[in-house]
């Protein structure tokens, strides 16, 4: 169920939420079909609303669309919602930073857009960290992945920037009992035959350059990527 504004909407036909350490923000789709013309539950562009599985907090999002379908004795109402961070990915801003912890840059461009954050572990001091009309998510997940760190949301919206860890698995899910159903997709567009990674290590005044082959890809299909300061896309930090 969702709740916002002292009121709560459950029986939910059609669920989707989806959560990832890979993005700064969860989504959460859901769907209803019921009797009459209805409303649209009074959501609005600014309304943040708690989503709820068994009373358990599962994530606080804001909307992105509802969309209604009505006819002539029923309506349906199609809910798409992301978690707080999310205006970390959609907005492009600027910001330079200089002689900060990285923890303190993550802290200081969340609380920017509201975004509630906790910091899990210590961090360096990051030189200069800047954007230049730039998606915070990239440039911040640029900065916390250089630092061999995880950046990822939590359920109040929020994010956290801790450090992965190597133990054992929390959950074991099994097939024809917590998984019901499953879909494989092999998307063989994102997989190349060569990988070659160029740098510069300006300390040293010296080129950097690694490689690596993916042997299942039997055909010349290469991909090169600068990985430097002035790289494009690098995401406002220097790499370390």
């Amino acid at each position: 169920e969702i709740r916002f504004d002292d009121q709560r909407y459950g029986f939910w036909q059609k669920v989707d939420i989806r959560e990832s350490v890979d993005d700064l923000c969860a989504s959460v789709r859901l769907a209803i079909t019921r009797p009459g013309t209805g409303d649209s539950l009074g959501l609005t562009a600014n309304t943040v609303a708690d989503v709820l599985l068994d009373d358990g907090l599962v994530t606080t999002v804001r909307p992105d669309s509802v969309r209604r379908q009505v006819d002539t004795d029923s309506h349906a109402i199609y809910i798409e919602a992301r978690s707080l961070g999310r205006e970390l990915v959609d907005c492009q801003y600027s910001k330079t930073l200089s002689g900060l912890k990285l923890g303190e840059i993550v802290k200081r461009i969340c609380s920017t857009f509201k975004v509630p954050v906790k910091i899990d572990v210590e961090t360096a001091v990051v030189p200069d960290f800047s954007m230049q009309c730039e998606l915070p998510a990239n440039a911040l997940i640029n900065a916390v992945r250089a630092a061999n760190l995880l950046l990822y949301p939590l359920p109040d919206g929020g994010l956290v920037l801790t450090t992965p860890t190597d133990a054992a698995p929390v959950a074991s899910l099994v097939y024809g009992v917590h998984i019901k159903r499953y879909e494989v997709i092999d998307e063989f567009k994102l997989r190349f035959s060569d990988y070659v990674i160029k740098g510069y290590d300006y300390a040293s005044d010296a080129a950097l350059k690694g490689a690596a082959k993916d042997g299942g890809i039997t055909f010349f299909r290469p991909m090169h990527i600068v990985a430097d300061r002035h790289g494009h896309g690098l995401g406002g930090c220097d790499r370390r």
